[in-house]
């Protein structure tokens, strides 16, 4: 009737049992399985029942679930039911459950229904027989504001790739009626990505939450439809394809993000855009680069090329458009200038340098650790040549205040910053690159 086992394993007791079971009344969905299931154990977590054949309703399923206080799974040989029960905190890779279920012949690959509470106490089910998913969840996208998502999707078709569509119903927490109903599509059909399906970030840094719908991920990345909160319109509101790139970094304090395009292990393209408003927002810089192998006299020479561009309310300013030699300085520093501003730019003749030159100028609010009030500012000083090509950077110069004027001194081959509190700062031209000059 019952084999009981306990052992120590690195300082934890294990208890581990098997015993005769009462069969498992199989209705006409898993569902209803569950919810037997649930009688029988008022403290499950989350049950994931398995199928011998692909996505074909079986009798006699593998069901392995989750308590507060144990693990268990079920299971049906030669006519009789028989239950596993593991009392231990250990993780899920060190069970025999799974080595069980292949045994019996239950493989990875058949897993047909799941259902789980989750950490956050948000419910999801997904069940690929009836191809149908259910998430309900609650969030408070901003302090003391409350709302609910009732999530149900079908397939949309026959095939395992085919995606599902979800109803999205919002409401307010206590509220009947939803007050907006979504749709987005996912072509998540795994059991194991499914609680992965929706997520929340404040992508516009407003303060608010706002929902992602998970539609594809692999190697390089995936797509999310994005709803962003408006408070004004009182409504979550879908953005535009450009914003489905599941690879977007958010800046909260500059209210910016990049949208990174993942092309191979050594290129790629970035877009930075500047929210405004609520859901607005525009391009301000482009960048695209590469690593390069060249082969020449049998030996391989790696260049990097960048190009990155800056917009101003449309208008395109190439800032860099040039291949770099990995033996070069340029390439090193050409890439911090795509996430600054460009505050000042002269045309320039330096010594050493045949044509004008673009000397650049830039300046940004040091890491404050949070505190305003402390935060420091830096320098940073770029010369291109004619053809793009950086030859000189200065990054991360250490500066007292904001900059409120800059003079470029062609005599002295100085160039001149004056700084809110008074104090200024001089960088000269070498003949070879711009250094701090203290003597002045």
């Amino acid at each position: 009737e019952c084999l009981w086992f306990r052992r120590i394993w690195d300082g934890e007791e294990i208890e581990r049992t098997i015993r005769t079971a009462d069969a498992l009344p199989i209705g006409d969905t898993y569902g209803e399985l569950r919810e037997y299931l649930q009688s029988l154990h008022p403290d499950l977590q989350n049950c994931v029942i398995y199928t011998r054949e692909r996505d074909q309703f079986c009798e006699e399923p593998f069901v392995r679930l989750t308590t507060q206080e144990a693990k268990y799974a079920y299971f049906c040989r030669e006519g009789q039911w028989f239950q596993i029960g593991i009392t231990t905190a250990m993780d899920a890779d060190y069970w025999t459950l799974d080595e069980v279920r292949r045994s019996l012949g239950y493989d990875g690959f058949n897993s047909a229904y799941k259902w789980e509470i989750t950490t956050e106490g948000h419910c999801f089910e997904m069940d690929l027989i009836q191809n149908t998913a259910y998430f309900y969840f609650e969030k408070e996208i901003s302090p003391g504001q409350i709302f609910t998502f009732d999530c149900r999707g079908a397939r949309t078709g026959e095939e395992d790739w085919d995606g599902r569509t979800y109803r999205i119903a919002v409401s307010v927490l206590g509220d009947e009626k939803p007050f907006q109903v979504l749709e987005a599509e996912s072509a998540v059909s795994d059991l194991d990505w499914g609680t992965d399906t929706f997520s929340f970030e404040d992508i516009n840094a407003d303060g608010y939450l706002d929902l992602n719908v998970l539609y594809y991920y692999g190697a390089s990345g995936g797509t999310e439809a994005r709803f962003v909160w408006s408070p004004s319109r009182g409504e979550f509101v879908r953005m535009p394809d450009v914003l489905e790139n599941s690879n977007i970094v958010t800046y909260p304090e500059t209210r910016r993000m990049n949208i990174h395009y993942h092309n191979s292990a050594g290129s790629g393209e970035d877009e930075l855009y500047q929210w405004s408003g609520e859901t607005d927002f525009e391009l301000i810089r482009y960048q695209k680069y590469c690593w390069e192998d060249i082969i020449r006299d049998n030996i391989i020479e790696e260049f990097y090329y960048t190009k990155i561009i800056s917009y101003d309310h449309g208008e395109e300013k190439l800032l860099t458009d040039y291949k770099y030699e990995n033996s070069s300085d340029g390439f090193r520093y050409v890439s911090i200038l795509y996430f600054l501003d460009v505050n000042w730019e002269h045309e320039v003749v330096v010594e050493g340098q045949e044509g004008p030159c673009a000397l650049r100028y830039a300046q940004e609010k040091a890491d404050s650790n949070g505190d305003e009030q402390t935060a420091g500012y830096l320098d940073y000083l770029f010369l291109f040549r004619e053809d793009t090509c950086l030859i000189s950077a200065l990054p991360e110069q250490a500066a007292p205040a904001a900059y409120r004027d800059i003079v470029w001194e062609e005599e002295t081959q100085r160039l001149v910053v004056e700084y809110e509190d008074g104090t200024c700062h001089c960088y000269r031209w070498s003949g070879a690159e711009f250094i701090p000059d203290t003597e002045r």
